[in-house]
């Protein structure tokens, strides 16, 4: 079997919602890199939506996508607790802590307002 690695599309099992779109599902879908998605939810401004955010997420298990504006990259990642993991990154204090981990870095780098999160 063979993958094409732009024809990648993914499905979330749970109901579509998107803070920017109106009640149509179909709105919410995205292109990230050149892969088309059904994006369960976009946050364009995750930085004022932090709160819809937590609500929107909690107790909820998933994959999510750190888009940064600037460059076009994006980082994969995945959890049983979507809003706790997302939550972190909000952290200045886990961001230092996990110098490391190349979204950390790209965060520290160009700023959380400069990235979009994609559930």
């Amino acid at each position: 079997m063979s993958w094409d690695c732009c024809s990648v599309n993914f499905f979330i099992g749970f109901r579509f919602y998107s803070s920017t779109s109106s009640s149509d599902p179909f709105k919410s879908l995205v292109t990230i890199n050149g892969i088309v998605s059904n994006a369960v939810a976009v946050y364009k401004t995750p930085v004022s939506e932090k709160r819809a955010i937590n609500r929107d997420l909690c107790d909820k298990a998933g994959i999510y996508t750190w888009v940064n504006k600037v460059n076009g990259k994006a980082y994969v990642g995945s959890s049983v607790n979507l809003s706790k993991r997302i939550t972190h990154y909000f952290s200045p204090g886990y961001l230092s802590n996990n110098a490391s981990h190349v979204i950390a870095k790209a965060i520290r780098k160009y700023g959380l307002i400069n990235f979009e999160l994609v559930i």
